[in-house]
């Protein structure tokens, strides 16, 4: 009978220390906010998902790593600030500045940071929208449509959005994409 005994409690204390080591495993990754899930596109990654309501964001201006072929910036920035912008020097002979902003769902987008109605380089997020700082025009964040009706929606008007690869915790944006 006391064999029995300790057999139940050796195999409670491994369920236990199973179900201890997971809880680290995963409760550490999303404490730090570096779960990730895949998108439909299967290859972006998905962050956790997070309200805006009552909130605004303004932009953060980051640093980034330039190669031949790619920027990169670390998903840590754009998961701690939600939005930020950053240079690309002397693409096509001008500078071009990026923003990557997390949407509500915690799917990442990178795009050109240049109103095409005002030429404003600025946004915040506000609201679970996007809004340019220059003439206010508003985006949804997660579909990224105009909302408000000062001018006809179009898609024209939209910051150009920018295909990224996700690699070793960097978002890669190929520069050819801006020339």
């Amino acid at each position: 009978m006391k064999e029995g005994f300790k057999e139940t409690k050796t195999n409670l204390f491994l369920l236990g220390l199973i179900v201890l080591i997971l809880f680290l495993v995963f409760g550490a990754r999303a404490w730090f906010g570096m779960v990730f899930f895949e998108d439909s596109e299967g290859d972006k990654p998905l962050l956790s998902s997070r309200s805006y309501d009552g909130e605004r964001i303004y932009m953060k201006e980051v640093e980034t790593d330039t190669t031949e072929k790619y920027i990169s910036l670390p998903v840590k920035k754009v998961d701690h600030n939600g939005l930020v912008s950053f240079e690309v020097p002397e693409v096509s002979s001008e500078d071009v500045r990026l923003m990557s902003y997390v949407a509500p769902s915690g799917r990442i987008f990178v795009s050109e940071s240049k109103c095409k109605l005002c030429e404003s380089t600025e946004y915040y997020i506000e609201n679970d929208t996007l809004v340019c700082d220059g003439c206010y025009s508003v985006y949804d964040l997660e579909h990224r449509n105009k909302l408000d009706a000062s001018v006809a929606e179009e898609e024209g008007y939209l910051p150009n959005k920018l295909d990224f690869i996700f690699e070793d915790g960097q978002i890669k944006i190929e520069l050819e994409q801006l020339e």
